[in-house]
């Protein structure tokens, strides 16, 4: 009896702890309006080796019950099968799955008499060969009572409700979906486009980690909705497949941007390298999702959490040691969104009830993430700005003072450039009376010596000439006074010849005032010869600006001038030829070949025994005039060679004030010619002056 007892509440108990051993059919009314409850009506069985065909599954009597309507799996390469009873009397239904990241799904209807209709979808598929073209994958239910099968496989862990609900149910579900859908991504792509203008504005690298960070998770979050499938690779399904890249890789941006943002490796350089390793860890697994899928998801599945956790504790370090507002605001949205995850790491688990809230917290959470942090660098773009607009100010009040410091020492620059400028041209103009007044008095005291030679010639003959006049008059005036009848006549002759014995005889007296007059003539056509060069050397007859100039004359009366002061061990020796008129201004190049002539004269003086010669030749080669002086003085060092046409550089010409051959360098650059020295010690110096006939 105790026995039978015992018996009869063990099979109690079975039936009561097992209500659902065998799952009951899904009857759907022909005027049914609400959702079907599924909960006991669904069997399930597991394909570890995904080789089971739907013809094989009416065989297989180790069909599992599933409690309520959750269809969940770990992350494996398994395909699970599920059974449904259906008897349906409605054409208004459809079998609704709840979730998107299913790589392939089939679903079988099956009657006593067969195959009534196959239907397949999933993210493997080409999207234009679903049954309903929607991001969500559901399936029109046909009338009558048939055995459902669905095929479901997908390499990741899902955990999600299976619905029957009309179309009405579905058109309200997409239709919400796709303007939050919508709502949320609208968002994210305002706030890539506001942060990349502010990135474009500042050029700080933190918005560049930012933006990326955002593209590749709304590239993540379009994938895990189903909306790439939809719109961005519809015939390229193969991309789907890549989700777990596309995560990895805004991870690693999102590290990059939490590193500037709490400015790790500058207070926390120990931490960059956990940073590091995350960073190859997501890169790792994201390359290897091309290879091998199912290790990619376990190694970010569990990279992410453990991440998740490190960034909460680099915040938390932050703000204890800098107390300052960035940190603290970065701790409190990360807490939020850890608690997204963790809810959603929960679902995954089976640990809480799946419903649209749960499911979705992981995108709830990111998306809560990534907008708060947006805000969070608008108002350090708002500091940025204001930092800009405050250096800005302070540049511009800066160059306004730069600015005016500048006006002020460029008019006190102008000033004093003028002032200088005047100095230097009174200077210059000094200096150049200077040299003229030096050469003209040595010019004059040549003109001096030799008329005063020839004033000393005249003197003596003229004192002559007066002489013998009185002797011609004296010995005319006792002629004059002979009587010719006189009888004493002969002795009046006699004694006029007498008083003449003393004096010269009357032919030497006539001859010797005949010399004296050539002589004194000489000297006058000497004066004419001095006076007519200088003129012509000095120009002193014209004031035009351009004459017709014979170079060769010039020369000449270079020559007559300077002989005069010439000491006697120095002679001149000229080689002039056959030379066309050259417009010119006479007075400049005049005092350019005096320079030259007189730095020649110098170099021979500055020898131990001041002897020598200075040769002077012209040529006329095709348009151009060669003026040649040659000397064999003491030629210049190549230092001096160097800089010998610059002012106050020699002491030749006016002693330690001199303008040196600068110019003469000017002259004969103002006529467009050239002038070139060349010295060789031991044989002298020779100046080459080129003048151009056009």
């Amino acid at each position: 009896m105790m026995i039978l007892r015992k018996s009869y509440l063990l099979i109690i108990a079975i039936l009561i702890t097992n209500v659902n051993l065998f799952p009951k059919d899904v009857v759907i009314g022909q005027n049914n309006t609400k959702d079907i409850n599924l909960s006991g009506c669904i069997s399930f069985i597991e394909d570890s080796f995904s080789v089971l065909s739907v013809n094989q599954l009416e065989q297989i009597d180790k069909w599992q019950p599933l409690k309520g309507n959750i269809l969940s799996k770990p992350v494996n390469n398994s395909t699970y099968w599920y059974k449904i009873q259906i008897n349906n009397s409605s054409d208004n239904h459809f079998l609704f799955f709840d979730y998107f990241l299913l790589d392939f799904l089939d679903v079988y209807y099956f009657a006593d008499s067969g195959l009534i209709h196959k239907t397949a979808s999933g993210n493997r598929l080409n999207f234009n060969q679903r049954e309903n073209l929607s991001n969500y994958h559901y399936f029109k239910i046909p009338k009558g009572s048939f055995t459902c099968f669905i095929r479901l496989q997908s390499i990741l862990n899902f955990q999600f409700p299976l619905k029957i609900i009309n179309s009405e149910k579905v058109n309200q579900i997409q239709t919400k979906s796709y303007l939050v859908i919508g709502w949320n991504f609208g968002v994210l792509l305002l706030l890539v486009v506001v942060h990349l203008f502010v990135y474009v504005n500042f050029k700080e690298i933190i918005y560049i980690y930012y933006v990326f960070y955002m593209m590749f998770l709304v590239v993540s979050f379009a994938t895990h909705l189903g909306i790439t499938s939809q719109f961005l690779w519809p015939s390229h399904p193969i991309f789907n497949d890549f989700l777990h890249t596309y995560i990895s890789l805004g991870f690693v941006f999102m590290g990059l941007f939490v590193m500037d943002l709490l400015k790790i490796k500058s207070h926390y350089p120990n931490y960059s390298k956990a940073f590091n390793l995350f960073f190859f860890i997501f890169i790792f697994s994201g390359i290897l999702n091309f290879f091998n899928r199912l290790l990619s998801i376990e190694i970010i599945q569990h990279s992410i959490p453990i991440f998740n956790m490190f960034l909460f504790y680099i915040g938390v370090k932050t703000f204890l040691s800098k107390r300052d507002l960035f940190s603290l605001y970065f701790i409190v949205v990360w807490t939020i969104h850890l608690f997204f995850i963790i809810i959603f790491l929960m679902v995954l688990k089976g640990f809480i009830v799946s419903n649209f809230f749960t499911r979705y917290s992981a995108i709830m959470g990111n998306f809560f993430e990534a907008v708060m942090f947006s805000f969070l660098l608008i108002y350090r773009f708002k500091l940025l700005q204001n930092e800009k607009d405050e250096v800005q100010i302070k540049e511009l009040n800066l160059r306004i003072e730069k600015q005016q410091m500048l006006e002020d020492y460029t008019q006190s620059l102008e000033d004093k450039v003028e002032q200088a400028m005047n100095d230097i041209e009174k200077y210059q103009s000094d200096l150049v009376q200077s040299e003229k007044m030096n050469s003209l008095a040595l010019i004059s005291s040549g003109i001096s010596h030799e008329i005063n030679g020839a004033i000393h010639l005249f003197n003596s003959s003229i004192s002559i000439i007066e002489r013998n006049i009185k002797v011609l008059n004296d010995y005319t005036q006792r002629y004059d006074n002979i009587e010719i009848d006189n009888p004493d006549i002969k002795e009046n002759i006699q004694k006029v010849r007498n008083s003449s014995i003393e004096y010269e005889c009357i032919d030497d007296v006539i001859n010797e005032s005949d010399d004296c007059i050539k002589r004194a003539q000489s000297g006058i056509n000497r004066i004419v010869s001095i006076t007519n060069s200088l003129n012509y050397f000095t120009m002193s007859d014209t004031n035009l600006p351009l004459t017709s100039t014979d170079i060769n004359k010039v020369i000449k009366s270079l020559v007559t001038l300077q002989k005069a002061i010439l000491p006697s061990g120095i002679k001149v020796d000229m080689k002039l030829g056959e030379l066309p008129l050259i417009h010119l201004k006479a007075k400049n190049l005049n005092q350019a070949f005096l320079s030259v002539f007189e730095f020649s004269l110098h170099a021979i003086k500055s020898k131990s025994i001041p002897k020598g010669f200075i040769k002077i030749e012209t040529k006329s080669i095709g348009d151009q005039i060669i003026i040649l002086f040659s000397d064999d003085g003491v030629a210049l060092s190549d230092n001096d060679l160097q800089n010998i046409f610059d002012p106050f550089h020699l002491n030749r010409v006016v002693g330690s004030r001199g303008l040196g051959l600068s110019a003469a360098y000017r002259a004969v650059k103002e006529h467009g010619g050239d002038i070139e020295v060349n010295a060789e010690h031991g044989k002298g110096t020779t100046f080459k002056i080129t003048l151009s006939l056009n």
